[in-house]
């Protein structure tokens, strides 16, 4: 069976005898609490993102996905400017972990102004690669803050070749305050009793 067969197959959503085959999804759609919607872009097109810069050389495609069926695909060149995509979310006053990943599939080695992955959370930049060799798929995250809701954007130019961006996850890791209690109870008890051994 060929592989538009099998993609045709999977995307469709299809009831039968009582049971429904889910439309595809990406590994990130499986994290719970991920505020990112279409993490994985497996609407086939940029659904809930909003794109800005230029349309060239930017689009949803099916050539090489971390995991699922589509990756966002982007690598204008250099003097057309960074085409980017963002997000708002719904993120409240605390502590996040941001990761995705990200492959190059051009060689910049050596040159100038050949290549650019921007990645930014509420205007701060968090990474702004410049002319990067070719690499497959890494895994990227980090650490942020938010004080209401949070916009996330990417941007990307390249001129040999494309930059490849899937599954997005944006999680809260703010203890809960009932957490923070039972740990401070727990670290109280500790202390009592070192001092009873000590006595």
């Amino acid at each position: 069976m060929n592989r538009c067969v099998v993609s045709m197959a999977v995307l469709l959503s299809v009831v039968f005898f009582g049971l429904t085959l889910s439309a595809s999804s990406s590994t990130c759609d499986a994290v719970a609490g991920n505020l990112v919607t279409n993490c994985g872009f497996e609407t086939g097109d940029y659904t809930a993102w909003t794109h800005s810069g230029t349309a060239n050389y930017t689009g949803v495609q099916s050539d090489y996905p971390n995991s699922g069926i589509y990756e966002s695909k982007i690598g204008p060149y250099t003097y057309m400017g960074l085409s980017g995509i963002s997000q708002t979310l719904a993120t409240t006053p605390g502590v996040y972990t941001l990761s995705f990943y990200l492959a190059h599939g051009g060689d910049c080695t050596g040159q100038t102004a050949c290549s650019e992955a921007l990645v930014q959370w509420n205007g701060t930049t968090l990474m702004d690669e410049l002319d990067a060799a070719n690499y497959p798929y890494v895994h990227r995250w980090f650490t942020v803050d938010a004080t209401g809701p949070s916009t996330l954007y990417f941007g990307f130019t390249s001129n040999p070749n494309y930059y490849y961006l899937d599954d997005v996850v944006v999680t809260n890791t703010t203890p809960e305050p009932g957490t923070l209690v039972l740990l401070g109870s727990g670290l109280l008890g500790l202390v009592g009793t070192l001092r009873r051994r000590m006595q």
